[in-house]
């Protein structure tokens, strides 16, 4: 900002994925029975967390991270 002031960070946009809606590579995607005209994927980038955590620092919050992996997210719209 012109006076320096520093603006708000954007919010986090992330969502959790569950282990059973994730497939291997090579694995089928199977299409829900849902009403809808596309079914799209989006690469992603997927934050694997490597054990459990609660009310964790930010400057200890990456002693959690496994590691990173790139994903397909499947909708149906």
């Amino acid at each position: 900002m012109e006076d320096g002031a520093k603006e708000d960070p954007a919010p986090i946009n992330a969502f959790h994925k569950s282990p059973g809606s994730i497939i291997g590579n090579g694995d089928s995607k199977v299409l829900p029975d849902v009403p809808a005209a596309i079914f799209e994927g989006e690469g992603e980038i997927a934050v694997v967390i490597g054990k459990r955590a609660n009310h964790v620092s930010a400057e200890r919050a990456m002693e959690h991270v496994f590691g990173y992996t790139n994903f397909v997210d499947g909708s149906a719209r």
